[in-house]
């Protein structure tokens, strides 16, 4: 079990790869990567029931995400990806593992890293790189989705802050992270662009 600081000591999927800065910003796009994140992976084996762990709620459905503490994303049926700032949810896994034995759960967080993207150009920076309609997020509530962008599998999770702001954490393996950063980097300034247009259209 990785224990809370040796997350610490990972050094973040940027920095690893040369990249200095974790924040990049323009007028509408804030991206910036998300370090220090416990990260596990939880299969139940098919045809059993699915497992209940304390005090974390398992969405049912693909595509559906619950939580805060840890966020839970179903990936596929009986496949279930959760996320902490903190590894302490480890323990729940364990347990509901020895005690149900039709499950097995792996921890990822140093093999995974996260990209948030915010702002009101985030949609139209991620439409410019995968096939989903990211701007009528905001009417289908809390989800997740995989897609690809750039031949890149990235798993999308669109959520919200307390303060109704919408986000965007885009999970992938973090070999690639230069390559995916560079690209949305790259692409942020048409994301601006885009923004301005629609807003010129609204208007008239």
């Amino acid at each position: 079990m990785i224990q809370k600081a040796a997350i610490a000591d990972i050094p973040s999927a940027l920095a690893q790869s040369g990249i200095d800065s974790t924040t990049f910003s323009t007028d509408t796009v804030t991206i910036r990567e998300l370090t220090g994140r416990t990260i596990a992976r939880l299969h139940c084996f098919p045809g059993t029931q699915i497992p209940q762990l304390p005090e974390i709620e398992l969405p049912r459905k693909v595509g559906e995400c619950s939580g805060a503490g840890p966020v839970v994303l179903c990936l596929r049926p009986q496949e279930w990806l959760l996320m902490e700032d903190a590894p302490g949810f480890l323990e729940s896994l364990t347990e509901c593992v020895m005690e149900n034995g039709n499950a097995f759960w792996s921890d990822v967080s140093d093999g995974l890293t996260v990209f948030r993207i915010e702002g009101q150009g985030a949609p139209w920076l991620l439409n410019k790189l995968s096939c989903l309609d990211y701007q009528s997020c905001h009417d289908a509530g809390e989800h997740c989705a995989r897609t690809r962008m750039g031949q890149v599998a990235v798993v999308v999770h669109f959520h919200r802050t307390p303060l109704d702001s919408e986000i965007f954490d885009l999970i992938f393996d973090r070999s690639i992270a230069r390559y995916l950063w560079e690209l949305l980097c790259a692409s942020a300034a048409h994301a601006n662009d885009l923004v301005t247009a629609s807003s010129l259209s609204d208007s008239t």
